[in-house]
């Protein structure tokens, strides 16, 4: 009887330690997803707001801070979405037939240039809810 007891504590502290090991590992990569869209809020907060002319030199001025806050996150990634991820992040600040960093997001033209950036900060910050 005594062996069904000491049995049953060990089988609990066990599955104690690994449902705590889990839910410290969520809990984490829950802040570091709030830390990366809190990267990216005030530049989406302003975009619509600022002066046409200034988009350029306030996303420039923001691009170190993303670029931390994407290194950061990236441990968070699961290694099936890497290269998604990264494929992301090109698109946000080197995007295809780019003349320059964050050309398209800057220089699209009205609405087109909205959607386009609104494209490329939500295909980085979904990975953020996975």
């Amino acid at each position: 009887m005594a062996f069904f007891g000491i049995f049953g504590t060990l089988l609990g502290v066990i599955l104690g330690y690994f449902l705590s090991l889990n839910a410290a590992k969520s809990q984490c990569r829950r802040i570091a997803g709030a830390k990366l869209r809190a990267a990216f809020a005030p530049e989406i907060a302003q975009y619509d707001l600022i002066e046409e002319g200034k988009i350029y030199d306030m996303l420039v001025a923001a691009l170190p801070k993303h670029a931390a806050a994407i290194e950061e996150f990236r441990c968070y990634v699961p290694r099936k979405h890497q290269k998604d991820y990264q494929d992301a992040w090109n698109n946000y600040h080197r995007p295809p037939d780019a003349r320059g960093m964050i050309y398209l997001t800057c220089y699209a033209v009205g609405k087109d240039r909205r959607e386009l950036f609104k494209k490329n900060t939500d295909a980085i910050l979904k990975f953020a809810e996975i």
